[in-house]
């Protein structure tokens, strides 16, 4: 471990140092295997909810108009005699 930081050179260096040290966990979990898979399969589920979303905001939209005009017509021939 460094005891003393001399200039701003060695302080650079450190910060760097202390940066990849923080960054181990991440960079040996990505090498094994098991969970590479995971990271797919995380992957994979938040790409399908993107999916879904912009699904339902697309079909939400006219599934609401089509609705209203279900209603409008069902309104009409409730008040129209027969």
């Amino acid at each position: 471990m460094i005891a003393h930081i001399n200039d701003q050179k060695d302080a650079l260096l450190y910060r760097i140092y202390v940066g990849i040290e923080r960054l181990r966990p991440w960079l040996t979990l990505s090498s094994d295997r098991r969970a590479a898979s995971a990271m797919e399969y995380a992957l994979m589920a938040a790409l399908i909810g993107v999916c879904v979303v912009a699904a339902v905001g697309t079909l939400g939209s006219s599934l609401s108009e089509k609705f209203t005009e279900i209603a409008t017509m069902l309104k009409a021939d409730a008040v129209a005699p027969q």
